[in-house]
């Protein structure tokens, strides 16, 4: 697992996970008990909190910097989903 250090929460953390596993913006709302709006608000914190912008540098710059493994983008387990 990647490290869940102070940069991320870990609902942000679970959030990106299920983002770089490919899951649209409204299956994450689905999964995660949200609207589509606090989706895109989230990943709108995430992309501000990595220093970038659009979902594709989102992941990259966190699997760059240790935040995501490849492990971690393995199919989805019971953890992503409360």
């Amino acid at each position: 697992m990647g490290k869940q250090n102070n940069v991320l929460t870990e609902k942000e953390f679970i959030f990106l996970k299920l983002l770089a596993k490919g899951y649209f913006q409204k299956e994450i709302a689905v999964k995660l008990s949200l609207s589509v709006n606090s989706v895109g608000n989230q990943l709108s914190r995430l992309a501000h909190k990595l220093g970038v912008s659009g979902q594709v540098n989102i992941i990259r710059m966190a699997l760059i910097h240790g935040i995501l493994t490849i492990d971690d983008l393995k199919e989805v387990s019971n953890e992503c989903v409360h």
